[in-house]
């Protein structure tokens, strides 16, 4: 009878050591666990920064693979948590670097316009196209609710141009 017991504890304990060794391993896996949100302005920083947040598919595609050599106040936030992931970059371009935008943008769009563009207002969650300004033109790259007219998306990306303030704002968001 002895024997027996001691064989449990031995499994148990097996048990709980792959257990702890695989929540190690996910912890590793997924640095965003550890930094739920992350905020800088240091464009060397803009890339690590991207790859916290790289499994987002069919979102992420609309971001620079890095920030324009030229962009002045360029600034890059990600938040990360189990329930959802948000990314936004932000930069004043010269107008060279704003018309790329708007021609890649373009191309990539379900669809575009202003705050008067009633496509662009189905795509985008109220709280979204309120925040808007009437100079912004908006890029609606991805827009996947989990069902018809929910306020949370599956997965959401748009980017805004102003050329008035020269402007540029990437945000994709993924619940």
């Amino acid at each position: 009878m002895g024997l027996g017991k001691k064989k449990k504890s031995t499994i148990i304990l097996a048990v709980i050591a792959v257990a702890v060794i695989a929540c190690i391993i996910f912890l590793i896996e997924n640095p965003w666990f550890f930094k739920l949100e992350y905020e800088t302005t240091d464009k060397t920083n803009y890339s690590k920064c991207l790859r916290l947040v790289d499994d987002m598919s069919g979102v992420t595609e609309c971001f620079p693979k890095k920030i324009p050599a030229n962009a002045r106040d360029a600034a890059f936030k990600a938040y990360n948590n189990f329930g959802g992931r948000a990314l936004t970059l932000s930069f004043i371009a010269d107008d060279s670097e704003i018309q790329a935008c708007i021609d890649k943008a373009k191309s990539n769009a379900l669809c575009f316009g202003t705050k008067d563009n009633s496509q662009v207002a189905e795509a985008l969650p109220s709280y979204i196209f309120s925040s808007l300004s009437n100079d912004d033109s908006v890029y609606v790259l991805c827009s996947e609710p989990y069902k018809p007219n929910d306020f949370n998306h599956a997965k959401l990306a748009w980017v805004v141009v102003n050329e008035k303030t020269h402007s540029i704002t990437y945000t994709a968001e993924s619940y």
